[in-house]
């Protein structure tokens, strides 16, 4: 009894001894949603597009023969010339890989040298580029005022696939969403003297067929897809409409006070969108409400929306900072978490 009364009365002493060095665990830092301005550099002017191949390397695109290019994932930029002493507006970019990549306006220009050396690679026409969507290294497809270009040589060629220029109502798509390498959409539509239009079609054989949609009462401004089956769209009359199942039926879910220029969903729940006004809305309930998350003097006019792999989300657009040639400045915010002060 009495070894019995000893081994207990050791462990008691273990126990409290134990109790007494216990070191709490440091508490988990709040973080708090913030959107940064990044500098730029000189002579760049409204952004149009911005695009991301992974973590580090980006490009963007704009007014007065704006191109740009990081490789540090967003924190610095280099100008590049595109056309020596062009003032054209390259409404749109898209990269295969750190050397080779694309701008656009009416012509497609590739470079296959990081942006020092830039080649014409289309006809020249009157139609402007509105899109590009690479679904794989080797192919991808661009939108022209109501057509389809495909390449399956990396952009060395382009082939027209598809055109609705049939339209009697002189209605067209004019952008390109891909939710898979066979699920894809070709959207837009117009809006004039006050009434709107908008035009969809989906391919579900990676391009190869477009079924036209029923006629949307509003233009499609932008689209954004989680999955092959959920997606969204904003449209003109400032609604928020959503799929579940591969873009078949389509139901209004919200509405905010200006139409969206462009959206971006992270998952099912969690989006972001961008307007004229140089706002940024966050919903985190699948699009029915949405609340001002940014807004700043030095912003007033947002256009495109990009991610990258590892999640960072950049918003582009410009300022009303205007130089001797009348061009207004442009402008990238950058997403980040940091801790709650």
């Amino acid at each position: 009894m009495k070894n019995y009364l000893i081994l207990l009365g050791l462990v008691c002493l273990a126990v409290s001894c134990s109790k007494k060095y216990i070191i709490p665990e440091p508490p988990v830092p709040t973080l708090v949603e913030e959107w940064s301005l990044i500098t730029l550099p000189d002579r760049v002017y409204g952004i149009e597009d911005i695009d991301f191949s992974d973590e580090n390397f980006g490009v963007a695109t704009g007014a007065n023969g704006t191109f740009i290019k990081t490789v540090d994932g967003g924190s610095t930029w280099e100008r590049k010339e595109v056309i020596s002493g062009s003032r054209l507006a390259f409404r749109t970019c898209a990269i295969l890989n750190e050397n080779e990549f694309f701008v656009s306006r009416s012509l497609v220009y590739k470079t296959e040298d990081g942006g020092d050396i830039f080649s014409e690679y289309t006809e020249r026409e009157s139609a402007n580029t509105f899109s590009f969507e690479f679904v794989n290294t080797t192919t991808g497809f661009l939108s022209r005022s109501g057509r389809i270009y495909k390449t399956e040589d990396a952009g060395s060629s382009w082939n027209m696939l598809f055109s609705t220029v049939s339209d009697i109502y002189n209605v067209y798509p004019t952008k390109l969403k891909f939710a898979s390498e066979r699920v894809g959409f070709f959207y837009g539509g117009s809006s004039r003297e006050g009434s709107s239009q908008g035009r969809l079609y989906i391919t579900t054989d990676g391009g190869e067929n477009w079924i036209k949609k029923e006629e949307e009462d509003s233009e499609i401004k932008a689209m954004s897809f989680v999955n092959e089956q959920v997606g969204y769209y904003a449209n003109f009359n400032n609604q928020i409409v959503k799929t579940e199942d591969g873009g078949t039926t389509w139901t209004v879910v919200g509405s905010v006070p200006l139409y969206f220029t462009d959206i971006l969903f992270e998952d099912a729940d969690t989006g972001y969108g961008i307007n004229e006004l140089g706002q940024i809305f966050k919903t985190e309930n699948g699009g029915v409400t949405w609340r001002v998350i940014f807004e700043s003097q030095d912003v007033t006019g947002l256009y495109k929306l990009a991610k990258t792999p590892n999640n960072v989300i950049f918003a582009a657009g410009h300022n009303d900072v205007y130089d001797s040639t009348n061009y207004r400045g442009g402008v990238v915010l950058r997403r980040e978490f940091v801790e709650e002060r």
